[in-house]
């Protein structure tokens, strides 16, 4: 590789070589390294360094490497750096799960677009559903656009142009309207001073997203101006088994909005009560915190001091002894009861257009980018629209 060129500097060797033009400047650009011991030391470094640059800095040092090879590697240094927690996480099943089992072991330059149709007709047969081949087919999608540019490990990229087959099935998440009734039922099953009683109004009136609603502070509700910013929420690392403390889900996310007379009286109330909790309960009452390093929740009974890596946060769904609810045993609750986080964002959305709102503001206070998503996903043809529909055509004869 006569691109790397090696000198000697006093008693150590370096290495550098010829990365092209600054479009600014247009001076040369170099890398250079210094402080090995021999010749051979400083060109080896050279070689791999040369290896890294020119392949987008994904730690691939192989001009032959397998799928599985590039995938791991694209993961860990091209997109964890880049996303959420979360998403990684989100990826990192993705390709566990739905691309690693069955494209593993394909030279990626040996990759061919009959491969990925041969691999997407198979999780269509074995019942994989629309969303799940589409989400894996845009994940790979975007892995083999950088294996494409800035890597060169590629001249094109083999998913482009191939369909999902019409057969997938298209399972679509269930979403329940929860009704007056169903609601003033569960609320009457878990009163006024019960852990879940303030999660269920929180849901019901705000639609907020489950985590949003874990993870919000006391400091960000303004109980005189009837009002809630969303700043945070907590998310669990399956790998690290930890819950975390996250911005929200995309840069819209973080909002405010107004809320309901109802909603701030028993926000008041719960208040209340939390105090009443803490004080009783004296110093085994548990304290949340946020290590600012990590970012991870850790919990701590009052009596005990923890680091001063640590910030307090006020969360307000808690147990009576101060507990955070964790995320899984809602869900499993709410599965219990037919339900899904989701039931609630729909129904908040649902009521809202029903009632005349306009999608917009619907989008602004569910932390939507546009209108689009939310028409899509949180509301759907109610009965009562359907004659808003036909009321609004008999006006017009």
């Amino acid at each position: 590789m006569s691109k790397i060129r090696t000198r000697k500097r006093g008693k150590t060797w370096s290495y550098n070589f010829d990365i092209g033009t600054d479009p600014v400047t247009g001076k040369r650009k170099m890398i250079e390294k210094g402080g090995f011991e021999n010749e051979d030391a400083a060109y080896d470094a050279g070689v791999a360094a040369y290896t890294s640059w020119k392949h987008g800095n994904i730690s691939i040092t192989s001009e032959k490497i397998t799928v599985k090879e590039y995938l791991e590697n694209w993961l860990e240094n091209a997109s964890k750096p880049n996303v959420k927690q979360k998403t990684y996480e989100n990826y990192r099943l993705r390709l566990d799960n739905w691309v690693l089992p069955y494209l593993s072991n394909i030279v990626l330059q040996e990759l061919k677009p009959r491969d990925v149709d041969l691999w997407i007709k198979k999780l269509a047969s074995e019942g994989k559903s629309k969303g799940t081949i589409i989400s894996a087919k845009g994940l790979l999608s975007a892995a083999l656009n950088y294996a494409v540019y800035p890597a060169e490990l590629i001249r094109v990229n083999p998913t482009l142009g191939i369909k999902i087959p019409r057969y997938a099935p298209t399972n679509i998440i269930k979403r329940t309207i929860i009704s007056k009734d169903a609601m003033h039922k569960m609320l009457l099953q878990y009163p006024v001073g019960h852990k879940y009683h303030i999660f269920l109004l929180l849901a019901y009136h705000t639609g907020m997203r489950l985590g949003e609603i874990l993870g919000l502070d006391w400091k960000n509700v303004d109980i005189d101006n009837s009002s809630i910013t969303v700043m945070q929420q907590i998310e669990y690392n399956r790998y690290s088994k930890q819950y975390y403390f996250e911005t929200p889900k995309t840069p819209d996310s973080q909002r405010q909005f107004f809320i309901d007379p109802i909603l701030t009286n028993e926000l008041k109330k719960w208040k209340s009560i939390q105090s009443a909790n803490e004080l009783k309960a004296g110093t085994n009452y548990q304290i949340i915190y946020e290590d600012a390093a990590t970012h991870n929740l850790v919990m701590l009974p009052k009596k005990l001091a923890p680091s001063q890596n640590c910030t307090r946060k006020n969360i307000i769904c808690t147990c009576k002894l101060g507990e955070f609810i964790h995320r899984y045993s809602i869900l499993a609750w709410l599965n219990n009861h037919g339900i899904n986080a989701h039931s609630f964002r729909h129904t908040h959305a649902t009521m809202l257009v029903e009632a005349g709102a306009k999608p917009k503001d619907v989008a602004a206070r569910l932390g939507h980018k546009d209108a689009a998503i939310t028409e899509n996903l949180y509301t759907h043809d109610t009965d009562e629209m359907k004659r808003q529909t036909v009321a609004i055509f008999a006006k017009s004869l």
